[in-house]
């Protein structure tokens, strides 16, 4: 006789397949529990067992608290069944509770896996919480600098395999031995993964069912996404330039024509990523690829359609006037020191006012110290003590709004700097580009963060460099021709 004190919606557990086997061997003809859940809630699979399984071996079955005892003929043996479906929606409701404070939990920011990504560890004071893990933060800002810069996830594994870098499963379980190498899906998972923003995405995937282990994709507009819940190891542009290099060599390989500037392309009305279709043109119906925006209707913006290869020409000829004319005239390099002086002066300024309002605050505090000394001896009134203190109390509220102002701006300014690239570099890159006979698609996403197109044709290119940025203000490019403003001679 086996008594079972076992809870569960499935019957895939040790000690029930012992006893199965048990009965297989002939060994049992009895079993014994203290009442129908604890043989199991799945109602189809007690049933089978109860109705089929168990008389068909010669095995008496026993709920104690329930009065069942299939030995014997009796009304509850007859409710048997309402029991079992009774036990398998308590079972479901207990499921969808629980699932329902997971959710809240995960909409709140809270960090539900038992295993943070690679780059941050868990807060043992606060459940859910995670912070950066210095080591491991290094490696994950690599990866994206090394992917951003050219080098495919391949080259990023041999690298990191060859310095003996731990893997993110090696590093959490030991710290010290490498028992697995790198491989291109976690590389690829690490690029993908918005937490290095400081973000938490939860909810990607779910249980088909409380009864079932299995799970599935739980479509991208469903995850739960919260902000700003830990700090991140990477900026929002290097994020963005690795996901259009992604997207670029994912669309390459869904589409049958791999269009270059596929990616890059966005609305410049609602900043929706335009498509490459094939419509038909001309008396002769040739299908020919057409830029249009697919959701300007829902989103009421204008209808965009433009000829590719014809943009595709006319675009990659502007970009390489504007590598000539970052390389060959002086002019606009002049142009772009001349940027950066004046960004010097206005951070010198800032910090400058910054310091003025400190020493001023440190003032106001020393007085209204002395003040509240001088009221103590009598030597100022209680009214002239509360009147000083007001005014002295509003300035100094008023300068501590301007200080935490001017820190942010000086922290955009710090941060815009921090995120240029050294000019050497821009060089490189520039130089690598105009010697292609064929444009690489990895080196045109290092150059190009996005090109805009809007109703009228006009054509807007980001670069990912302040310095192209400066020279390409300098140009405009409409209705299918280029114009470069404030010089001549240039087609």
């Amino acid at each position: 006789m086996l008594t079972m004190e076992y809870l569960g919606t499935t019957f895939d557990r040790k000690d029930f397949n012992r006893m199965i086997q048990d009965i297989e061997n002939k060994k049992i003809n009895m079993i014994v529990t203290k009442d129908l859940s604890r043989l199991g809630r799945d109602y189809i699979k007690t049933g089978h067992y109860l109705e089929n399984y168990f008389p068909e071996n010669h095995v008496r079955y026993v709920a104690i608290l329930d009065g069942i005892d299939t030995y014997i003929e009796s009304t509850s043996n007859d409710i048997t069944p309402f029991k079992a479906i009774m036990n398998d929606m308590y079972a479901k409701d207990i499921s969808k509770k629980i699932k329902i404070v997971f959710r809240e939990k995960q909409k709140n920011g809270q960090f539900l896996g038992s295993i943070p990504p690679y780059g941050y560890k868990l807060d043992e004071n606060q459940k859910g919480k995670l912070f950066k893990d210095e080591y491991s933060a290094e490696i994950v800002k690599r990866i994206f600098e090394m992917y951003a810069n050219g080098h495919g996830s391949i080259d990023i594994l041999n690298v990191l395999n060859k310095e003996n870098i731990l893997t993110p499963s090696s590093y959490h379980k030991t710290k010290t031995i490498a028992s697995s190498k790198w491989n291109q899906t976690t590389v690829l998972a690490i690029l993908k993964n918005q937490a290095y923003l400081g973000h938490i995405v939860q909810n990607k995937i779910n249980k088909i069912s409380y009864k079932s282990k299995k799970v599935m994709k739980v479509p991208k507009e469903k995850w739960i996404i919260v902000e700003n819940t830990h700090e991140p190891i990477i900026n929002e542009e290097l994020f963005e330039r690795v996901q259009l290099i992604i997207r670029g060599k994912d669309m390459s390989k869904m589409t049958k024509h791999d269009y270059l500037f596929k990616g890059l392309m966005k609305c410049y009305h609602c900043n929706w990523t335009l498509q490459v279709a094939l419509k038909s043109s001309g008396k002769k119906k040739t299908k020919n690829p057409y830029i249009n925006c697919m959701g300007h209707e829902r989103r009421g913006s204008h209808p965009i359609s433009m000829n590719y290869w014809k943009f595709e020409n006319q675009i990659l000829e502007t970009i390489r006037i504007i590598c000539k004319m970052y390389l060959d005239d002086p002019m606009f390099l002049e142009v772009y020191k001349e940027h950066k002086s004046k960004t010097k002066n206005i951070l010198d300024e800032y910090k400058k006012q910054l310091q003025n309002i400190e020493t001023r605050i440190n003032e106001i505090d020393s007085n209204m110290d002395k003040m509240y000394f001088d009221k103590l001896k009598d030597i100022i009134t209680e009214d002239a003590y509360t009147r000083y203190s007001n005014q002295f109390t509003d300035e100094r509220n008023m300068l501590i709004n301007k200080a935490v102002d001017l820190q942010e701006r000086i922290n955009i300014i710090k941060g815009q700097e921090e995120e240029r690239i050294d000019e050497t570099e821009v060089k490189m890159i520039v130089k690598e580009f105009l010697e292609m006979k064929i444009v690489n698609k990895t080196i045109l996403y290092r150059l190009i963060k996005k090109i805009q197109i809007d109703k009228d044709k006009n054509i807007y290119i980001h670069f990912n460099f302040n310095s192209l940025n400066i020279i390409n203000d300098n140009m405009e490019i409409q209705n299918d021709m280029v114009h470069i403003k404030e010089l001549q001679g240039v087609g």
